[in-house]
């Protein structure tokens, strides 16, 4: 008798959990190369859908998003520029608040593109990791918190 209640116990602890599992997070698959070398082409990466209920993205974050151009087109990139600072690429080098940015995950040379935002308090500025592959916020702007589904926190 208690062999039984044991394994319905442990069949709802694990109905339970992926329960909570697809509440709290999807699975998603990438799709291009504008994440190489960090994330690629096919890959299956989880993204917390709670990792932003309480805080805010931080730099350096990879979040899902909605395209701010798009409705339904979702991408993965990452943060750079948060609320507040100003956001700067001038040839090739990143500069928030006007002083010089490492960013050691990139891939390749950063295109010598010149961009300045301002972001206001609810606007990030994400970018892919491979510059050179990549549509991003140098091209379609500042994005808005509320399009920012989650973080993406297994790859």
């Amino acid at each position: 008798m208690f062999g039984s209640v044991n394994k319905i116990l442990q069949t709802l602890d694990t109905a339970s959990t992926t329960l909570v599992d697809r509440l709290t997070s999807k699975w998603v698959v990438v799709n291009g190369y504008s994440m190489h070398p960090t994330l690629n082409d096919g890959q299956r990466v989880r993204v917390s859908r709670m990792a932003y209920r309480k805080a805010c993205p931080k730099r350096w974050d990879v979040v899902f998003f909605e395209h701010p151009q798009h409705e339904g087109f979702w991408e993965v990139k990452r943060v750079i520029g948060l609320p507040g600072e100003t956001v700067s690429l001038d040839a090739g080098r990143l500069f928030i608040d006007e002083i010089h940015i490492d960013e050691p995950f990139i891939q390749g040379n950063s295109p010598h593109i010149g961009r300045h935002w301002h972001l206001s308090q609810d606007e990030y500025i994400l970018l892919g990791d491979n510059r050179t592959q990549s549509t991003d916020s140098r091209s379609f702007g500042p994005v808005k918190c509320d399009r920012i589904m989650g973080m993406v926190v297994l790859h």
